[in-house]
């Protein structure tokens, strides 16, 4: 099934890990290959936040990515959960979307590293077939998977449908034309000033939707038919524990 799919991964990862785990990133990556061969995907580009004194973790991080096929680049930078977190990760957007590599595909899945996918009524390769011919019929901006839990932040215009239209971006896992996203990229870095002081998600739904005149631009997987794992948690080995079970 070697490169089917015409969607580059933009995988996000850092040596802080969570909640004292480092391996979530390796969670993440094993449970998408055992869907999907990472190697159907057109590209696989990878982004490590390295805190300084961390230089290590990141070497062996490096080390298994490129095992996987990825292509890895790494940004050395002290940083803080908070406003200093989001600035961070805005660089990284900025840098990754430059990515010669994510520009050889049509479209780049935005994924961080405690993120999992759940499809309950389709196979993962039949969902992201269906994702990226949303691109090709309408005009959006976006396309994304949503915890159940975060319904309520989301509300459903089209309940009858396998999917819905939010007016919000999040970055549980989310589909963009790499296009856009190399767009957003250079917005973001053209109106830092401004940006860096808003909330990343914020920031990069208000970049998106500079990029479609379509008031409906972000379409949302209910999560009935596919949706996001979060296991970037305090009670991360329960939580895994309990999707090995089911």
């Amino acid at each position: 099934m070697a490169n089917t799919l015409p969607i580059g991964i933009c995988f996000f990862t850092s040596t802080k890990g969570h909640f004292g785990s480092k391996d979530l990133y390796a969670k993440t990556l094993d449970h998408l290959d055992d869907q999907i061969p990472l190697e159907s995907f057109g590209a696989l580009y990878a982004h490590i936040k390295v805190t300084p004194g961390e230089e290590d973790i990141g070497l062996v991080i490096e080390k298994d990515l490129i095992s996987r096929g990825f292509t890895v680049e790494k940004t050395v930078a002290p940083w803080v959960r908070g406003m200093v977190h989001q600035q961070e990760y805005l660089k990284d957007i900025i840098k990754s979307s430059q990515s010669k590599l994510l520009h050889s595909q049509p479209y780049t899945l935005m994924l961080e590293d405690d993120s999992l996918f759940g499809c309950s009524k389709d196979s993962l390769i039949k969902v992201l077939s269906r994702t990226t011919a949303f691109f090709d019929k309408m005009d959006i901006a976006s396309v994304r998977f949503l915890r159940a839990s975060d319904l309520s932040t989301s509300p459903i215009l089209a309940s009858e449908l396998d999917y819905f239209y939010s007016p919000h971006v999040n970055f549980n896992l989310l589909f963009f034309r790499s296009r856009d996203f190399y767009l957003a990229g250079c917005l973001i870095e053209k109106s830092w000033s401004f940006l860096a002081h808003i909330q990343c998600e914020m920031v990069m739904r208000m970049v998106l939707n500079e990029l479609s005149r379509n008031e409906m631009r972000h379409i949302v997987w209910h999560p009935s038919y596919a949706e996001t794992i979060h296991i970037g948690v305090e009670n991360h080995q329960e939580v895994l524990k309990n999707l090995i079970k089911g």
